[in-house]
């Protein structure tokens, strides 16, 4: 089995990422309201959909007020646990035929529990916008790069435009890329806004988006990339996070994705020539003309994820295990490397963690992949 998995998981990765877009056209949900599904769980290791459901009716500070009258709170919640789902931040864990349905926390959203642990705004900022981006940046581009343009159209006019555009030019790219109609129906059923045609193999009908579904997909958007620190909604301007994160998007040339890891589409047999470029989700934001560290930086780097590692541990870690996903500390590692502004390689520095600091944090191997687990053996202090 390949580093990235079967052959069916890194196809449903490369369908994932020709389609980063959460399809929903209601509730203009804010970000921590979404993530506040996570708090649910406690110690729990899993949860029916009813008990998150009510968690989130207790826990509501009066979100539906305004909102139809006529839809319960119930569904209310509901629609927000489907974006915490979209956003790959819970999962389904009971079985299909299950009765009631179970979900848990994936291995992102307790990372994101971990990240809160750490109490740096700065970057708890830039890996919620990773993580947004991840499930929705194909609707979050064109709202930013519309504010950075000097179009005359209106934002749902532009928004549509861009949608059509861009889903004609993957699916152009999609058949180049996978001439067998049998290898590219594997990939093409998985995306959303693609439907076989009936008789015709390997074609496919491309969805089309309203203007009312562009506007009901802008709106909210729109708060969330307030949030996150790239847009200022009083003034509809971008802020310099939100610029930055066009020009990581393009590198250089028009948007097409934000790809699945480097080197998938090279396991997936598509040959160098015909494979769509960076940014891949392993590799967004990085740089590679920043400055190489110098070694007392590269040890500062080190003091301050070990201490993210401890911080974040009990948040993050797993259920049913005494240990975490190394996914945290590398997350922090890529913020470093953004804030910084140095070329730091999360792999050595991750090696470099438990070369040094041993006494302090232990490793575990990965299940598959390279990102692994580890635990810290430094004992918690209780926080009042």
């Amino acid at each position: 089995m390949s580093l990235f998995g079967t052959r069916s998981e890194m196809e449903a990765a490369l369908s994932g990422a020709l389609s980063r877009y959460i399809g929903y056209t209601t509730g203009a949900y804010d970000l921590n309201r979404i993530f506040s599904t996570l708090d649910a769980f406690g110690d729990n290791p899993s949860l029916y959909r009813d008990e998150i459901v009510a968690f989130l009716d207790e826990t509501d500070h009066g979100e539906t007020e305004g909102r139809d009258q006529k839809r319960t709170s119930g569904e209310y919640r509901s629609e927000v646990l489907s974006f915490a789902k979209s956003m790959d931040l819970v999962e389904t864990v009971s079985r299909r035929d299950a009765r009631l349905e179970r979900l848990a926390p994936t291995e992102l959203g307790r990372t994101l529990n971990g990240a809160r642990d750490v109490r740096d705004r700065e970057f708890l900022k830039f890996f919620t916008a990773k993580l947004v981006f991840l499930a929705d940046a194909d609707a979050l581009y064109p709202i930013l790069k519309f504010y950075e343009s000097s179009t005359s159209q209106d934002i749902q006019s532009y928004y549509q435009e861009f949608m059509r555009e861009l889903r004609h030019r993957r699916t152009e790219w999609l058949h180049a890329a996978f001439p067998e109609a049998i290898l590219r129906d594997r990939v093409a059923n998985a995306i959303s806004w693609l439907t076989p045609v009936k008789g015709r193999k390997g074609q496919y009908k491309i969805e089309s988006i309203s203007k009312n579904t562009a506007r009901h997909h802008v709106t909210p958007r729109k708060g969330w990339l307030e949030d996150i620190g790239m847009f200022d909604r009083s003034n509809a301007t971008l802020r310099r996070f939100g610029r930055e994160a066009i020009a990581s998007l393009e590198v250089g040339e028009e948007f097409f994705w934000l790809g699945p890891q480097k080197g998938l589409q090279t396991e997936l047999g598509i040959p160098i020539s015909l494979q769509a470029g960076e940014p891949y989700e392993d590799t967004w934001f990085a740089d590679s003309n920043r400055l190489k560290p110098k070694e007392f930086e590269v040890q500062s780097l080190i003091d301050d994820v070990v201490r993210v590692m401890v911080l974040g541990y009990p948040a993050s870690k797993l259920k049913h295990a005494s240990q975490a996903s190394l996914r945290l500390p590398i997350e922090y590692i890529t913020f470093r490397s953004f804030k910084d502004q140095r070329s730091y390689d999360w792999q050595t520095v991750v090696d470099e963690v438990f070369k040094s600091r041993k006494s302090e944090v232990e490793r575990f191997s990965a299940k598959k992949g390279s990102i692994g687990f580890y635990r810290p053996k430094v004992k918690q202090e209780k926080q009042n």
